[in-house]
């Protein structure tokens, strides 16, 4: 798995990590002017659309200092 990716999960607290075994996290994009991120995922496989919309779940909130996470 992406070491880079792996450490996003972590931060939101995303536990389905296996669902993106093969993806990467291809960029970030921060935002300080409305304080969010945008992060640029790729995968070899399709991710499954409920860890997907989990996953975005979880980013809609952001985190401590983010008030927004776009996944893309």
């Amino acid at each position: 798995m992406d070491e880079k990716l792996l450490r996003f999960f972590k931060l939101v607290n995303y536990n389905d990590a296996l669902a993106f075994e093969n993806a990467t996290l291809k960029d970030m994009v921060v935002n300080t002017k409305e304080n969010s991120w945008t992060l640029r995922l790729t995968s070899e496989n399709i991710i499954n659309i409920n860890s997907m919309m989990n996953l975005r779940k979880l980013c809609a909130d952001g985190v401590e200092k983010v008030s927004k996470i776009n996944i893309e």
